[in-house]
């Protein structure tokens, strides 16, 4: 098995490249996704409009057996974990269960050890962990390794963040690596 991770810079990107990858055949349990709780709220706000919408038509028509997938069938109904340095955040999959097994407080390395556990480098785990800080939404698909090239595809095309030109940028405007003690207000620099 291999590990691919993306950050994508808002959930409607993040959810269209799992919608595909689903349709492409890879389940629910192969996906570990981790955001922040706000993004999750306007998320299932919106589906919530959605649903009624589907469940509408359903009594008016054939439409019916419609589901939610994508990333807020994945966090649906989940409650949210405090990470420090981030915030309230949601996740699913292993990446839940590293970050929220004994509290991500306590967890060795924090969210960058919840990270690396799930075979994330440190170097990338420090973006990722930055990346999820500034608002994004990180997407980790466990596949076997003649699908990892597909994977990767589905994430290019639906926008998944160039981790050197991101870097880049974050390091010209004074970033020097993800710092948990620094907890994000309205003036943080967003992904």
């Amino acid at each position: 098995m291999k590990t691919i991770a993306g950050l994508f810079e808002n959930e409607q990107k993040a959810d269209a490249a799992i919608r595909e990858l689903q349709q492409d055949g890879f389940e629910r349990n192969r996906f570990g996704v981790i955001t922040q709780n706000r993004v999750m709220q306007k998320v299932n706000r919106e589906e919530e409009i959605q649903e009624g919408a589907i469940q509408a038509e359903s009594k008016l028509g054939p439409a019916g057996g419609a589901t939610v997938g994508g990333l807020t069938g994945l966090l649906f109904g989940l409650g949210a974990l405090l990470i420090p340095g981030i915030g309230p955040v949601v996740a699913t999959g292993a990446i839940a269960a590293a970050v929220g097994g004994a509290g991500i407080g306590a967890a060795a390395g924090g969210l960058l050890g919840a990270l690396t556990s799930q075979g994330i480098t440190e170097e990338g785990a420090d973006f990722y962990a930055e990346g999820i800080k500034r608002g994004g939404v990180l997407v980790i698909v466990e596949a076997e390794e003649s699908h990892a090239p597909l994977v990767k595809e589905v994430m290019q095309k639906h926008g998944v963040v160039e981790i050197s030109a991101r870097r880049k940028d974050w390091q010209a405007a004074g970033w020097t690596g993800y710092n948990e003690a620094v907890t994000p207000d309205e003036n943080y620099p967003r992904l």
